[in-house]
Formats: structure tokens, sequence, C-alpha cells
């Protein structure tokens, strides 16, 4: 019976995990498209994340931006509630954002699971999934002692993680991708911290303990 109960603790693990790779994998393809795209058009990334797939599409036939409603469209934000999905444009977005952003900014610490144990002292380095992996190496080369936090590690982060003293992640388990190449490495890592990408800024000076699952500031 408890090891009947393992292995589908182990099949459930394997599932999320599949799941969370097909995610990120989605999302890998499409900064790769709004990459072909921004160079083919001469649109920033940036701004065609204010567009649909349809209005890329469109965009692309006619190579005219559409304007005034996609500035706009930059400055909204999304309340999901109860009561289903609400979007705020422009002054109402900036407030909104700001109330939920600066408490996690006057954050010093957060907490995680110990995915692999130690303790060091290192730089914040923050990847997010839409950013140019080529720009972030060549990035990385240049920093002392870097901690690598991401939102959740994949394949295409292992050079990243091969220069990095430490990994924190946002998601993830025992069985995250973070949490397997960190013992692989035996470098310290922190996973499931759900907001360290948003409390640690790149260049901050971060002590990683994975021996009680903190991550704090030290500047």
């Amino acid at each position: 019976m408890v090891r009947k109960c393992i292995n589908h603790l182990k099949e459930i693990g394997a599932l999320r995990l599949e799941g969370k790779n097909t995610w990120v994998n989605l999302c890998l393809l499409i900064v790769n498209v709004f990459n072909k795209v921004s160079r083919q058009v001469g649109i920033k990334e940036e701004k065609l994340k204010n567009y649909s797939f349809s209005e890329i599409s469109e965009l692309l036939k006619t190579n005219r931006p559409l304007d005034k409603e996609f500035e706009e469209r930059e400055f909204s934000t999304f309340l999901i509630s109860e009561g289903g999905i609400k979007e705020y444009n422009k002054e109402e977005a900036k407030k909104i954002q700001s109330f939920i952003i600066k408490p996690l900014e006057k954050l010093t610490s957060i907490k995680g699971s110990v995915a692999c144990s130690g303790k060091t002292i290192g730089v914040a380095f923050i990847v997010k999934l839409q950013d140019n992996l080529l720009s972030k190496m060549r990035e990385i080369s240049k920093i002392k002692d870097p901690i690598l936090i991401a939102e959740q590690t994949v394949p295409a982060y292992l050079p990243l993680i091969e220069k990095s003293k430490g990994i924190v992640t946002n998601e993830g388990g025992v069985l995250s991708h973070a949490a397997i190449v960190s013992r692989e490495f035996n470098i310290p890592c922190i996973t499931g911290t759900e907001k360290a990408t948003e409390v640690f800024k790149d260049g901050d000076l971060v002590e990683l303990d994975a021996n009680k699952g903190i991550v704090r500031k030290l500047n």
C-alpha cells in the first residue's frame, strides 16, 4: 500500500513537471516568434507583447503598426477574482501595479524549499522566460559570483547554471529541473519562493542559505 502511494506520488510529480516543461517550451517558442517578427517589421519586442496573435498576423501582412490603442495597452493590467477578469488602463493600472509591487520591494528575505543544501553569497542575476538567452550569457560572464534567480529553470539555462554559485526559483520542488540540475552541479538551490524575481533585482548582494531555505538581501 505504501509503495503504491509512493509510486502514485512519483507519477503525479512527473506529470506536473511534464506540464510545466510544455508551458515553458511554449513560452520560449513565443519569445522566438516575437524576436523574428520584431526584426521583420521593425517594432521592438516589448511593443509586440501588446498585440494579439491575430493582430500580429495582420501586422505581418500590412507592415503597418497599430498605434494609439496599443500604447494604452502598454500600461494595462488585469485583476482576476471570483467576479471574473477586469482590465484597467493607464493611471488606474499604474496605481494597482504600485500597490502590488511596492510591498515586494520592501522585503529583504524570502523562504522556499531546499533543493540542494549549502550556503553562499553572490550577486543576483535575474533571468525571465522572455529574456534573450544569448544576451544573458554575455552578461553573466561579466559578473563575479552570480546567483541565478529565475521563475523556473529549463534545459536552455544550462550555460547560465554552469557559471552560477547558486539557484533560486519562484516555482518548482524537489523534482523540478532546478532541483535536479543543482544536485548534479552540487550548488545551493532553493525552489518554490513564489516571488524571488520580483523581490530581488540585478546586482543585489544576496545570501543564499540553502540549509535553512532562506534568501536575503545584504545591501
